[in-house]
């Protein structure tokens, strides 16, 4: 498939297990998709914490998005984006770059995140994914106006 000539960046928001990945897939196809735990999963075999791995992959994915923006290509990033910080650097780049950037926020319910990352083969057997999935919960900041040009909450469920 070519890659889609937009100036549009997409940011999936969500907890791990939300489905970011696979949404941005399904309903941005075309569009170049960079994401960290794919790098990770490649360059390392798994999603087993490695930081030297984990920072490659944040540098990798920061590097890419980067230059697909100097193309015009169409962009969607999932990530956790729990905080307006965390979000905040992919949204001003693209809007330094002309970019339409759209926020979406995949939310599932808790519990849906912690069976799929459970079922997950890539994700490591050793995490305690309760805990994580629960704090972004906790700690996750709502989309404010300024920090996008349009926002959406997508209720996934496979249930």
């Amino acid at each position: 498939m070519r890659p889609v000539k937009d100036k549009h960046l997409v940011i999936v928001l969500g907890p791990p297990g939300a489905g970011k990945t696979t949404y941005s897939r399904e309903q941005y196809p075309g569009y170049t998709l960079f994401d960290n735990d794919r790098i990770i999963e490649a360059v390392w075999g798994s999603l087993q914490f490695h930081p030297e791995v984990k920072y490659t992959a944040k540098a990798m994915t920061a590097a890419g998005v980067e230059r697909a923006l100097r193309h015009g290509l169409a962009v969607v990033v999932p990530i956790s984006g729990r905080t307006r910080k965390e979000r905040g650097r992919w949204a001003e780049q693209g809007r330094a770059a002309g970019y339409r950037v759209t926020i979406i926020k995949v939310a599932p319910p808790a519990a849906e995140c912690l069976a799929r990352c459970k079922a997950d083969p890539t994700r490591p057997k050793t995490t305690d994914w309760q805990p994580i999935i629960e704090r972004w919960f906790r700690v996750f900041e709502p989309v404010a106006d300024d920090e996008c040009d349009e926002r959406l909450i997508v209720c996934r469920s496979s249930t």
